[in-house]
């Protein structure tokens, strides 16, 4: 859920990604239709990332660390270099 919200963030700001070929997660099966183009979407921008077992884990919740460090990276790589 945090990716599609986090995209929708995103396309309200206009700001655009660009999806992957392909998702690189051993479990991308298990990604949900309706989140898979938003997970494509942000792991394309590097907002994403698996775990050390290439990972997504989409049944587990987003820690606040894991969150703290999404929306770090959406700011490094669209707020801080727009200025």
């Amino acid at each position: 859920d945090i990716a599609v919200m986090l995209n929708s963030a995103l396309e309200t700001c206009s700001y655009k990604l660009t999806k992957a070929d392909s998702l690189n997660f051993a479990d991308a099966s298990s990604i949900s239709d309706y989140a898979l183009s938003s997970v494509n979407l942000l792991y394309a921008g590097g907002i994403l990332t698996g775990d050390t077992n290439q990972n997504f884990n989409p049944q587990n919740p987003a820690t606040r660390a894991e969150v703290a460090v999404m929306i770090s990276r959406i700011y490094n790589k669209f707020v801080k270099e727009s200025r």
